[in-house]
């Protein structure tokens, strides 16, 4: 690939607040930080990791971890500024029974250390029939051309990729969530997150034999499929969905979670029905 041609005339302070401005994402960051910290999540900025894929060490955006009594929820956040002009649109089709569940990792103490589970359960987060999306780009309009629009999401695939590896490390971090636990066994969610700026965010919903149904439209949020799994310990922990937001649509989603709607939405379940599934899936382990 080609390098940009540059101008040679050296960087202004006033070219570097335009960049800080416009497209910088360090700024987008600290405010995704701070919103998590003001709904009640513990959260890191800028940490470091070891990818699993590459066995490079790379650096995080935001994580962030909320534990209600035995249910834990883990956010592996990346962000990216996008501008309005040159916006996210992601097309969608309405989601299968297949893609609907919601896999938890549950943990418990056992004679030798911590026993683990996959355990998947329908809840209100992946519901059948609603609009998933299966496909990205980014969409924008020359200035001058015969072919008129620009479509590449190349940056912003790399930015849900690093999402999809810092997840890696919180679903580690979920199977020693039973040592912290009073009940000597926790569930645990950890979610990729894809956080943009305002106003960069389509959707196209399409029906299932791929008609256009009504017209695109800009949106504050929207999830994407992504059928991957990461390994921690003998568990195959599925990423089925990356959630995507605006910082709008993000602020939103945290005001619900705040507010307990998310953790029920997330978390279906309650202690009877997560106790009864680690007594017939482990034994009776547990010191009550």
């Amino acid at each position: 690939m080609s390098r940009p041609s540059l101008k040679e005339d050296p960087i202004t302070v006033d070219d570097i607040k335009a960049y800080l401005a416009t497209t910088d994402d360090f700024r987008l960051e600290i405010e995704v930080f701070r919103m998590c910290m003001e709904a009640g999540f513990a959260a890191t900025h800028g940490g470091s990791y070891r990818d699993p894929v590459t066995g490079q060490n790379r650096q995080y955006d935001v994580r962030a971890h909320y534990a209600d009594e035995f249910k834990h929820i883990r956010l592996a956040i990346e962000c990216k500024n996008l501008g309005s002009h040159f916006p996210l649109l992601i097309s969608t089709v309405p989601r299968r029974p297949s893609e609907s569940q919601t896999h938890f990792l549950v943990s418990a103490k056992g004679s030798g250390g911590g026993r683990y589970s996959l355990w998947p359960v329908k809840t209100g987060l992946f519901q059948w029939g609603e609009p998933v999306g299966k496909a990205t780009a980014r969409v924008g309009v020359k200035t001058k051309s015969d072919d008129r629009f620009i479509a590449n999401d190349s940056d912003v695939y790399e930015k849900w990729a690093q999402a999809i590896a810092s997840a890696h490390d919180l679903v580690g971090d979920t199977l020693n969530d039973w040592k912290t636990s009073k009940t000597q066994w926790a569930v645990g969610i950890a979610l990729p997150v894809l956080v943009i700026g305002d106003d960069a965010l389509w959707i196209a919903n399409y029906d299932d034999s791929g008609n256009l149904v009504g017209d695109p439209s800009k949106v504050n949020e929207a999830m994407l499929y992504l059928n991957s799994v990461v390994g921690a310990s003998d568990i195959q922990y599925p990423l089925s969905h990356l959630l995507v937001f605006t910082l709008t649509g993000f602020q939103a989603f945290l005001n619900r979670f705040k507010n307990h709607g998310m953790v029920r939405d997330a978390l279906l379940i309650d202690y009877s029905e997560a106790r009864d599934y680690v007594t017939a899936t482990f034994g009776d382990l547990l010191k009550q």
